[in-house]
């Protein structure tokens, strides 16, 4: 009877031990578990599921090991700044925090730096994280083209701007439409020496052609030619002269007609030649006007994307229609007389955003970074 007493004694002190053992590792688990529900309220950042890891691995970077920051107050308040508090984001809310990082300075860069009245020159902007770049300038806003790691424009200087120091500016922005930054770049204006024509017309030509209505038609369809225009340049090389001849009068002469004032400066540059010589397009494009005006006659005009665009007037005839793209050295059309002309030749423009510039420097440079 002892010895059975003493067997079931020695089972029952086997079976307490077991069950003290099955309590600790019971205490232990419920430890670890409120350890991992304590790291995701802020305290060392939880380990991510592999799928948020896979989307989030290439815009988030690894925390590094060592000591974290004190947990918030409330998770509510938390708000991820840095790459290593996004552990536990979305990716919208990872893109959101990355967004609102700081970039790096933009440079600026403007060619050339001194310009002449009536020119053109080329801003290009460097600036890593920005999404979207806009020039301001001269009360105009303009967007800038994205390219490789640049963003760039061309700039048409008016024919009117009085010389001296000018600022542009150039915004930056994010995806989302964050502004980044403002630069200001400043640049020099020159005047440029042309000289002064004068042109000897008919009355009755005088009184048809330059009444106030043909005037006001001539500026609604000019309206309509720059009321769109196609972002993406078309241009890589420098521009071609479009058709033979002699320059009769240069861009931005001043005019006087019949010994009256002198007036409004030339628009373009007229190239004289026998009526029905071809005319070519100048660079590569979208034509997006053909038809009549008053004072040019019958015209063309060319969209090359980046707000530039060329003209072509006086035309006696056209090869081409709206909506027809051209390559470079293309005949579009032939030189005329129609409009206010006193002969047969070619009134060639080239416009920046709606500015008229010279169009002979545009053959001599490539106007791109």
């Amino acid at each position: 009877m002892r010895e059975d007493r003493e067997r079931r004694s020695g089972v029952a002190g086997r079976v307490l031990t077991v069950r003290v053992a099955l309590l600790l590792v019971a205490l232990l688990l419920a430890a670890a578990a409120a350890g991992a529900w304590v790291s995701q309220l802020g305290g060392k950042p939880a380990a991510q599921p592999v799928a948020v890891r896979q989307r989030l691995g290439a815009a988030v970077v690894a925390t590094p090991a060592g000591p974290t920051p004190a947990a918030p107050a409330s998770p509510a308040a938390a708000t991820p700044t840095a790459a290593g508090s996004l552990g536990t984001a979305t990716p919208a809310e990872a893109s959101a925090a990355l967004d609102a990082a700081p970039a790096e300075p933009a440079l600026v860069e403007v060619e050339p730096e001194v310009v002449g009245n009536g020119e053109a020159m080329v801003v290009s902007v460097a600036a890593p994280g920005a999404a979207f770049a806009m020039l301001r300038y001269r009360d105009e806003t303009v967007p800038l083209v994205p390219e490789d790691d640049l963003f760039w424009g061309v700039v048409g200087v008016p024919v009117g701007a009085g010389p001296g120091p000018a600022l542009l500016s150039i915004e930056t922005r994010t995806t989302s439409g964050r502004l980044i930054d403002v630069i200001e770049r400043s640049y020099e204006v020159i005047a440029v020496e042309r000289p002064v024509d004068q042109l000897q017309l008919p009355a009755a030509v005088m009184t048809a052609l330059l009444a106030p209505e043909s005037v006001e038609e001539e500026a609604r369809l000019r309206a309509q030619q720059f009321s769109t225009y196609d972002h993406v340049p078309r241009w890589d090389a420098p521009f071609r002269v479009p058709a033979r001849g002699v320059i009769t009068t240069q861009f931005g002469s001043a005019r006087s007609i019949n010994g009256g004032p002198v007036g409004a400066s030339h628009t373009g540059t007229d190239l004289a030649n026998a009526l029905g010589t071809p005319v070519l397009a100048a660079a590569p494009g979208r034509v997006i006007w053909v038809g009549e005006m008053p004072i040019r006659g019958r015209s063309i005009i060319i969209d090359h994307g980046a707000g530039v665009l060329s003209g072509y007037h006086h035309l006696d005839a056209e090869e081409v229609a709206a909506g027809d793209a051209v390559e470079a050295g293309q005949v579009i059309g032939a030189i005329g007389s129609t409009g206010l002309a006193t002969g047969p030749h070619l009134h060639w423009e080239i416009t920046v955003w709606g500015i008229n510039v010279d169009p002979l420097p545009w053959t001599e440079r490539l106007y791109r970074p």
